[in-house]
């Protein structure tokens, strides 16, 4: 009997010793997601922190009632009228304003490129038109780089003027050569963003979604290890 007794109790020693054997169990989506997401946040810091480069496009707007006011002070506006125009009515339909502004860009090309100072270009925009053909219209005087151009209520006027040939001294402590002078600013470029700074702005701007995804990822990935070790 007593010989029985330690059987058992020797068994149950060694079992309670030694412990259940579990496998160990990897959760392939849940290594792989971990491992994706530093690179994912790496790669997200880099394109969404980048800096870009914004350009805006000037626009004057005529105002008849300053003009009449201040006629000294807007006479520069005074060669708009002195000159013969082409009409480019913009009316709504998308393939016919299309083929005018392809047009209206040839045209403007050509005066710039024969100084032509007795023509014009006179878009009008109907009351069907869109405000793409507006911004387009805007677009192709910057692209061929006019100088020129003036918007008055539906209407943008594009005309050339004989470019100034003065020649400006260089800035000196006297008063005539301050006012005659010409300053010019020169153009800084973006600095550059180190790789730390932009991941540090986009934790600072998205700590709380990553912080929550891998949250849920570990009892997702800690409930579903525990299924399987109880089965």
């Amino acid at each position: 009997m007593e010989y029985a007794f330690s059987c058992i109790f020797s068994t149950l020693t060694a079992f309670v010793m030694k412990g259940p054997r579990y496998k160990k169990i990897y959760y392939v989506p849940g290594v792989i997601s971990l491992l994706v997401l530093p690179v994912l946040f790496v790669v997200y810091a880099s394109v969404a922190q980048r800096p870009g480069s914004y350009h805006v496009l000037p626009v004057i707007i005529r105002n008849k009632q300053l003009e009449e006011k201040f006629p000294e002070i807007y006479k520069w506006v005074a060669p708009i009228n002195e000159r013969s125009y082409e009409d480019i009515n913009i009316t709504g339909y998308q393939d016919a304003d299309q083929v005018k502004l392809a047009y209206a860009q040839i045209r403007i090309r050509e005066i710039l490129r024969q100084n032509n100072f007795a023509q014009g270009i006179h878009y009008h925009f109907g009351d069907s038109s869109n405000y793409g053909a507006f911004v387009k219209a805007l677009d192709i005087l910057a692209t061929e780089e006019a100088q020129l151009y003036m918007v008055e209520d539906n209407n943008i006027w594009f005309y050339h003027v004989p470019p100034d040939t003065t020649e400006y001294p260089e800035c000196g402590t006297s008063l005539p050569q301050y006012l005659t002078c010409k300053v010019f600013y020169a153009e800084k470029p973006l600095p550059t963003v180190p790789l730390l700074t932009r991941i540090k702005d986009a934790w600072d701007s998205s700590w709380l979604l990553i912080i929550g995804f891998s949250l849920f990822l570990g009892v997702a990935l800690a409930r579903l290890r525990y299924r399987l070790n109880l089965k």
